[in-house]
């Protein structure tokens, strides 16, 4: 038997575990940058979602092939499927989190939806609209962010901030969220000597570059701030 010919026996078989790697790989593009954002859902979960949508998508396209076709059987193999929606909602919902005025977790919850739609796009075999729809989402979360904050308005300022351990940093979000329910948190980074980058946008409408570091001063843990 030559290579070619137990290549094609396993031909299929090879086909579904590259699905599998690829929803693999879209998953961990979208989840590395929710990891960069230090957000509750990082790579292994974005990746584990789309794997495990694109599983059921398979079983779902696939799984029942042996009881339609010989036993005749009268089944909706579609429901499979539909039920991956199901579920990934009361995921997503989970990571939606309410303090006062203030609403987080938004993108991360539309970012494990949308994994879990192109798990499905990979296990139902559509190449192009997987390789198409990761690079959209990646364009979205990598590139728009920035610009999509400067679209909200013109008078925005950036900060940026050091804090002298990473254990301060949900105190810190905290404490900004009680001052404007309105931050936004940008890059975050964890430098070599310990200490944390922290970037945050405020309206200076609402507050002047003296209150805010008077406020920021109050904290023990912040190392410095500027503009």
């Amino acid at each position: 038997m030559t290579f070619t010919t137990y290549a094609a026996g396993y031909g299929f078989g090879l086909d579904l575990i590259l699905r599998l790697v690829l929803s693999l790989v879209s998953g961990s593009i979208v989840g590395y940058e929710r990891m960069l954002r230090h957000k509750s859902a990082g790579i292994r979960t974005h990746a584990m979602v789309a794997f495990g949508s694109a599983i059921f998508a398979i079983v779902s396209k696939y799984g029942f092939l042996d009881i339609i076709v010989l036993d005749s059987a009268n089944v909706d193999v579609s429901r499979v499927a539909a039920n991956i929606v199901t579920g990934v909602c009361f995921l997503g919902a989970g990571m939606i989190f309410v303090k006062g005025k203030s609403i987080s977790g938004l993108t991360t919850a539309a970012g494990i939806w949308t994994v879990s739609a192109i798990g499905m796009v990979w296990g139902c075999g559509m190449y192009s609209l997987g390789i198409v729809s990761t690079v959209i989402i990646a364009i979205i979360q990598y590139v728009l962010q920035k610009p999509l904050i400067k679209l909200e308005g013109a008078s925005l300022t950036d900060y940026t901030c050091v804090l002298d351990s990473w254990e301060r940093l949900d105190e810190f979000r905290n404490e900004l969220c009680k001052l404007d329910p309105n931050t936004r948190f940008g890059e975050i980074t964890k430098r070599s000597d310990g200490t944390l980058l922290v970037k945050f946008v405020l309206r200076p409408d609402k507050f002047k570059d003296a209150d805010i570091y008077s406020f920021i001063s109050k904290f023990e843990y912040i190392m410095s701030i500027s503009d």
